[in-house]
């Protein structure tokens, strides 16, 4: 499959997404559509084909999403604060309608970021999707960069929202080595965290704050014996993430499930953005430890 073609039909899985109410496939999408990204020359149809069978199995879907309203009038001051009070409000009509006004003068990554700002701090875990719809848009040059916004909101206003207004310094000296051995936190949810921290944004300075925030309270106490967790193949310190994707290559359909494929995405990611060989080898770890199981 060429890139174009490849390009085109991630394009309508991605408005399928929007439409569908199995989050899941927001995730799995992008992680399918960022691990055949590793090296296209070696990509073979495994993944896409594993993503539309997992597609298929979900039925439920809303175009509620896709509605969005145009108003004629736009103010001539608007900012993310309005929308702000309109999403803690749960006032969605409103929200809409800043949205609206947003899109006209903003661009839509920006707007995309505070919302990913916004459910790290008042949501529980809206954060995931937002993040991936925004590598989708990132991806597809913001095509349906509307029907993105109005999901973004949707999920927002479902969501209960917790109180989360601490926000503590974003400290450049953080030792995410000690973070990733970490016992009491969810390897993915943790290599999420990772890859927001470590990501080129515009929002960056307040949205790792709330990152480091989140991760305050955890008990650093439990955490993985370093040298009984270290498990590294040769291969993989040579091929780097090439690897991930030739292993997924080998692989049957049928062998490959939904938390694997995000498991090996978030991997992939933390490998790209990671500066420190130390946390080279826990990532890899983590991927081969899994493996064994």
């Amino acid at each position: 499959m060429n890139k174009i073609d490849l390009k085109n039909k991630l394009k309508d899985y991605y408005l399928n997404c929007l439409k569908s109410n199995d989050l899941n496939l927001l995730i799995g999408l992008d992680a399918v559509k960022s691990l055949m990204g590793i090296d296209l020359s070696l990509s073979n149809n495994t993944l896409i084909e594993w993503f539309m069978n997992y597609s298929h199995k979900s039925t439920s879907y809303s175009a509620e999403y896709l509605k969005f309203k145009e108003y004629k009038n736009v103010p001539e001051a608007i900012s993310v604060h309005s929308l702000e009070r309109c999403l803690l409000a749960k006032d969605i009509k409103r929200a809409r309608e800043n949205l609206y006004y947003l899109s006209r003068v903003s661009d839509g990554i920006q707007i995309l970021e505070f919302m990913l700002e916004f459910s790290l701090r008042y949501c529980t875990d809206v954060y995931k999707y937002i993040w991936h719809i925004m590598r989708m848009q990132k991806f597809l040059g913001c095509e349906f960069i509307v029907e993105s916004l109005n999901k973004c909101v949707v999920l927002i206003m479902r969501d209960e929202f917790i109180d989360n207004k601490k926000v503590i310094s974003n400290d450049s000296n953080v030792k995410w080595s000690t973070y990733l051995l970490l016992d009491e936190i969810k390897p993915n949810d943790l290599f999420l965290y990772y890859t927001i921290y470590h990501s080129k944004l515009i929002r960056r300075e307040m949205i790792n704050s709330l990152i480091l925030c989140r991760l305050e309270n955890i008990d650093k106490k439990k955490n993985k014996n370093l040298d009984k967790f270290i498990n590294i193949k040769d291969s993989q310190i040579l091929e780097g993430r090439k690897w991930i994707l030739n292993y997924l290559n080998s692989l049957d359909q049928n062998e490959i499930n939904y938390d694997d494929i995000v498991l090996f995405d978030n991997i992939r990611s933390c490998l790209m953005l990671a500066d420190s060989r130390k946390e080279v080898k826990i990532l890899w770890s983590y991927l081969n430890n899994m493996l064994c199981n």
